[in-house]
């Protein structure tokens, strides 16, 4: 057994020596990944950073009449330790006094090198700003109330296969406030959105829809919500009955059958109209007093929009007419 004890300590030994040497690599790698770290830490690089914008200071009247951007893009050139405080802190914020670069009347204007000068100023002394877009921020601004216009949407709706539109489309809000000069308001009268599709449609669809942008003027809010009800579509019947339509006045006209059947395609939705205002109607025109036959073709007369594909089961009916009765 002298023999087989000999072997595990030969393998121990390996074993313990093999760790060694593993762990001494793993040393290795981490002091080099520490260096490389401390090196690429201390060295300038150039870096792009998203800095938002803040306004402050601003009347709650003025109205910017072009877009200002809430963000803008700024490529530095810093040690990379000093972005750091970006990872935690998240991206800065340059905030703009609005007197600052407003003239008072109509007019905000921030130029490249003060908006360069403001932004350096989020950055370290040793940093160097090599380029901020956009280059300015520029708006013309109006003071005033503004003017309330409606909302005008432009829809392609399409049902889904048994579906069908089953209530009004309601946007929210349905007007907005434009603000602009007076001559500009004057030739404002309506806002449209931009176009919108719905494939498909089942439910109630939500859009959160922009309204397109005027030449020198603001629109608040720029977007609208919009909501399509959409339902399921059921087919059922109704006995309708039949009336006539054109009818001399001291001419009496019966018919037989006196009521006919009519199916219709309809949805389950509050507020519904009753099927009982579907009507059946025969024109008395189209009777013809020399034929032989005493029927007449029978039509739909008044339909409510909510019913869909209304058909009446019965082409004709007899008719008789009599000498009206006196009251």
């Amino acid at each position: 057994m002298g023999w087989l004890s000999d072997k595990m300590k030969e393998k121990n030994v390996l074993q313990s020596a093999r760790s060694r040497n593993i762990m001494l690599y793993i040393f290795f790698i981490f002091v080099a990944a520490i260096f490389w770290g401390f090196l690429t830490f201390n060295r300038a690089q150039v870096f792009e950073v998203p800095v938002k914008i803040q306004i402050v200071g601003k009347p709650n009247d003025a109205h910017f009449l072009a877009h200002i951007p809430d963000t803008i893009n700024v490529s530095v050139r810093d040690k990379a330790s000093h972005f750091v405080k970006f990872i935690f802190k998240g991206a800065p914020t340059l905030l703009i006094n609005f007197s600052d670069f407003s003239n008072g009347t109509s007019r905000f204007s921030i130029d490249q090198t003060s908006l360069n000068r403001s932004v350096a100023k989020l950055f370290n002394h040793s940093a160097e700003i090599i380029a901020v877009l956009p280059v300015n921020i520029t708006s013309d601004y109006a003071l005033g109330r503004g003017k309330k216009v409606p909302v005008v949407l432009d829809l392609d709706l399409e049902p889904a296969d048994g579906y069908a539109q089953c209530g009004e489309v309601i946007k929210e809000p349905d007007s907005v406030t434009v603000y602009g000069n007076v001559t500009t308001l004057a030739g404002i009268s309506e806002v449209y959105a931009f176009h919108a599709e719905v494939k498909d449609g089942k439910d109630t669809v939500k859009k959160h829809i922009r309204l397109l942008a005027l030449t020198n003027a603001a629109i608040e809010p720029n977007a609208v919500d919009v909501k399509i009800p959409f339902g399921k579509l059921e087919r059922r019947r109704i006995t309708v009955s039949v009336q006539v339509r054109n009818a001399p006045s001291n001419v009496d006209v019966t018919f037989s059958p006196a009521s006919v059947d009519v199916d219709y395609s309809t949805f389950d939705a509050p507020n519904q109209p009753s099927p009982e205002d579907i009507t059946v109607v025969v024109d008395y025109n189209a009777i013809n007093l020399k034929s032989p036959s005493n029927t007449v073709p029978v039509m739909i007369g008044e339909v409510p929009a909510a019913f869909r594909d209304v058909r009446v089961l019965q082409d004709s009916v007899k008719y008789f007419i009599g000498a009206a009765t006196r009251k």
